[in-house]
């Protein structure tokens, strides 16, 4: 799963820390997300310009409708 979760990043340390948030607040959720950001293709940058749309909000970023945000 670290593997997967830092291909996601893609460097991107932003996105990194979303993640951790993600493990550490809402653990049941990580497998959703990481279905939802491969159905969009939404990866490192992109993840952390949502969470910030968002207001930094993970329950909000959770609930986020990824089909609506294009780069």
């Amino acid at each position: 799963m670290n593997e997967l979760i830092v291909n996601y990043c893609d460097g991107n340390p932003g996105a990194l820390s979303v993640f951790k948030l993600v493990i550490e607040t809402f653990p049941q959720e990580l497998e959703d997300l990481i279905l939802k950001l491969e159905q969009y293709n939404i990866k490192g940058s992109d993840i952390w310009i949502i969470y910030k749309e968002c207001n930094k909000d993970i329950s909000e970023f959770l609930s986020y409708n990824f089909e609506n945000y294009r780069i």
